[in-house]
Parts: structure tokens; C-alpha cells; sequence
């Protein structure tokens, strides 16, 4: 059969379903650049465009043995099939974005509550630190750290000197340096 007979819609579509491959790429030649571009001017990816018209042409060769056309408008039949299948694959990758975001958020709230958690946790456990101090350092870290008295106010309310003082103060951060330390690998090694 020469290429003249292909011209044919009709003939074209008996021969290609009869699973001629000279047929199909005679078929293929003439509609495959005019296929990728309307499916460019819909979806403005040229490699989106080039991969919906080439699957479109493998799904019309796998199910040409039951393909029925009517007024071999074989075409029109080969456009609509790309256009549902750039629709298709559309919907598809919408559906996995969407997923994708919910479990994006989903990680958010989960990363937030456990941060928020942990930091409870921290709270209490640089209270219980502070409790643990002894009373004296105790009372001059509370009157520094969170009632933010300066050290000369420190040293005049309690008769002290200010080097007492800066002292107590700096025993207190040894301490909880050193206690938070742990607290903080521990946590680490939890995430």
C-alpha cells in the first residue's frame, strides 16, 4: 500500500487497526507537531505538551484493535484523547499537590506542637534547676535573672557585697549550663 492510500482516514484507521506500523507512522508524522502544539496552547509546557502527545500516541496503538470512529474523524478523535489525558493528568498532579500540602501543614502543626511541648518541657525543667540551686544563690539568681534587680541593688538589699553577687550568679549559670546541656542532648536525640 503506498502513502497516497493513507491519506484516507478511512483506509488509515482499517490499516492501523490491523497493526500497520508503516500505517501509524504515517499517522504519527502528520499529526504528532500539530498535537504537541495544542497541547502546548493549553498547558503552556512544551515537555508537558511533547509527553501528553507521545503517551497519546502509545494509548491510541495499544487500543487500536478496538478503536471505533465514526465518520473517520480520526483527528478529532486523536486531539480529544490528548486533551482528556492533559486533563486527566492534570487532576492527578493536582490531587498529589494537595497532598503533598496537607501533609506539609500536617508536619507544620505536628513540628509546632512538639516544639511548643518541648519548650513546657524546658521551662519546667530550668525551674526545677533553679529550685535545686542552693538557697542562698537561689535567691540572688531569682532577684537577678527574673525580677532583673542590678547587682548593686542585689548586694544593697541582702548586705552583701557585689562579688557575691556576681558570684552566686555565676554558679547558677555553671549549673544550669551544664544541667540544660543534658536536658538539650536528650531532647536531640528524641528528634
Amino acid at each position: 500500500m503506498n502513502q497516497l492510500d493513507f491519506n484516507n482516514e478511512r483506509i488509515l484507521l482499517e490499516q492501523i487497526k490491523l497493526g500497520s506500523k508503516e500505517a501509524f507512522a504515517f499517522f504519527f508524522n502528520k499529526y504528532y507537531n500539530s498535537l504537541v502544539n495544542y497541547i502546548f496552547a493549553i498547558s503552556s509546557s512544551k515537555t508537558t505538551a511533547e509527553e501528553i502527545a507521545q503517551e497519546t500516541f502509545i494509548i491510541f496503538w495499544e487500543k487500536r484493535k478496538k478503536l471505533s470512529i465514526k465518520n473517520n474523524y480520526l483527528k478529532a478523535y486523536l486531539f480529544k484523547s490528548a486533551y482528556y489525558k492533559f486533563i486527566d493528568d492534570n487532576r492527578a498532579l493536582n490531587k498529589k499537590y494537595k497532598l503533598l500540602e496537607d501533609l506539609r501543614n500536617e508536619s507544620y502543626v505536628e513540628l509546632i506542637d512538639f516544639d511548643s511541648s518541648l519548650k513546657q518541657e524546658q521551662i519546667k525543667n530550668i525551674n526545677s534547676i533553679i529550685d535545686s540551686l542552693p538557697d542562698r544563690c537561689k535567691q540572688i539568681f531569682i532577684m537577678s535573672k527574673i525580677d532583673g534587680l542590678k547587682y548593686k541593688e542585689i548586694s544593697d538589699r541582702l548586705e552583701i557585697s557585689v562579688k557575691t553577687v556576681e558570684a552566686q550568679i555565676s554558679k547558677a549559670l555553671k549549673v544550669l549550663r551544664s544541667k540544660l546541656a543534658i536536658f538539650i542532648l536528650f531532647i536531640s536525640s528524641l528528634i
